[in-house]
């Protein structure tokens, strides 16, 4: 695909993820709400758009070997170059390999909670070393993805789970992404993922009827200053929406 071709097939996207071309994202949410999974089918979307594939990184326990991470294979064929990673500690080394960028429209790695599964080997889960290490961590794979997403333009992602004992504000949110509230400065946008409840229409033998359905959604709660405004800024956009479901 030429090109020309690519930029027509950007446009065919969801403008959010338009605007987020060229931007270090850290995605952040409830484990299980899905977050893999969006970005999964967001990889497979902006390749058949542009022609170009994904890289991904994925270093959770239930990623690696498993029935999960076998769907993702079969789900993305050729659309992504899928990469286990056993050791996530590696994970910046990985990140300063020679890849032909160029090629890619998207860096994914998911996510930094692998980094504190495989610290928990070492540390008690209470010791404060493991959150220390684990935020430097994501701070440094923050950085790595910064560079090459501004460099070449494509969209590099880090995802978090939400905190379980944050209390407080975080930009206007209650929750906060775990490990990594104190090392953003590295990345351009932080995402939130989350689900609501809201009314839809379903026909049942022939008649209309209102019924709650869970739905999923992500909203944009911080942006870096120096990208000016935002038009997506605490908007919420249908994770369906976005990746055509």
């Amino acid at each position: 695909m030429c090109i020309r071709d690519r930029n027509r097939g950007v446009q065919r996207l969801h403008p959010l993820v338009q605007w987020l071309f060229g931007k270090c994202v850290l995605l952040y949410g409830k484990a299980g709400y899905g977050k893999t999974t969006f970005l999964v089918k967001l990889a497979k979307r902006i390749y058949e758009a542009t022609g170009k594939k994904a890289r991904l990184y994925l270093m959770d326990t239930n990623t690696l070997e498993t029935d999960f991470s076998r769907e993702i294979r079969d789900y993305l064929g050729n659309s992504a170059d899928v990469l286990f990673i056993s050791y996530p500690r590696s994970i910046t080394r990985w990140l300063s390999y020679s890849v032909p960028w160029q090629n890619y429209s998207m860096v994914v790695v998911d996510s930094i909670s692998g980094v504190a599964e495989e610290l928990a080997d070492r540390y008690e889960p209470d010791n404060p070393q493991l959150d220390k290490i684990t935020t430097r961590y994501s701070a440094a794979i923050l950085n790595k993805l910064a560079r090459i997403s501004h460099r070449h333009k494509l969209l590099g992602v880090l995802v978090a789970h939400a905190s379980d004992i944050w209390q407080g504000d975080f930009f206007g949110e209650k929750l906060a992404p775990k490990f990594c509230t104190y090392s953003m400065k590295n990345a351009d946008v932080v995402m939130l993922l989350d689900k609501r409840s809201e009314k839809r229409e379903v026909i049942e033998e022939g008649k209309a009827k209102l019924v709650d359905v869970e739905v999923r959604y992500v909203k944009i709660v911080f942006v870096r200053k120096l990208l000016g405004p935002c038009p997506y800024y605490k908007k919420e956009y249908l994770v369906e929406d976005i990746v055509g479901d």
